[in-house]
């Protein structure tokens, strides 16, 4: 009886690791997603401004899954934390670009992933400030998501029935937003 019930405990977790895993890598194919709707909009616009050049975006290494994919239309360039970034911009012949960051939002069967900015311009100066040499100016500015309140990149809904994950992007959580708000 004993080695019944290990024989069947010894399946259960296996069955059970084999399923985290497995939505681990969806988990992973969907994040990728979002991360590629978000940019691929970002490039297209790129590339009518400038189509010899194949768009770069910066995005801070933390905030990012470990396996990032490569992309057909732009580059992600990968840089350790906001100051990396900002030295990256620094070589940019203007001196200004864009630092994107990448949260996540768990509750019970939702993931939320937003990719949210920075623009940064970096002015070259000479000046003393609290007694220490002041080389260089940073300017920052923040995105915000604008008057529609909270409304992620990319929205993984995990349907306990069907025990399958879908994704949504962000014009479709808005539009589902949009039509929810008309209804009431």
């Amino acid at each position: 009886m004993k080695k019944l019930f290990a024989i069947l405990l010894i399946i259960l977790a296996a069955k059970v690791c084999l399923a985290q895993s497995a939505d681990r890598k969806v988990i992973a194919q969907l994040y990728n997603k979002t991360v590629e709707n978000y940019f691929a909009k970002l490039a297209l616009i790129a590339i009518k401004a400038a189509p010899a050049i194949k768009p770069q975006f910066i995005l801070i290494g933390d905030s990012i899954a470990s396996n990032i994919g490569t992309y057909p239309n732009f580059t992600l360039k990968v840089v350790k934390d906001q100051n990396d970034g900002i030295r990256e911009i620094e070589k940019l012949p203007g001196k200004t670009g864009t630092i994107n960051v990448i949260t996540q939002k768990f509750s019970a069967d939702t993931l939320d992933i937003s990719i949210s900015n920075w623009i940064v311009r970096v002015k070259r100066a000479i000046g003393i400030r609290d007694w220490h040499l002041v080389t260089k100016h940073i300017y920052l500015l923040a995105n915000c998501g604008g008057t529609n309140g909270y409304i992620p990149s990319g929205r993984l809904v995990y349907n306990r029935s069907s025990q399958l994950w879908t994704y949504s992007s962000g014009e479709e959580v808005f539009a589902e937003m949009n039509r929810r708000n008309y209804k009431l």
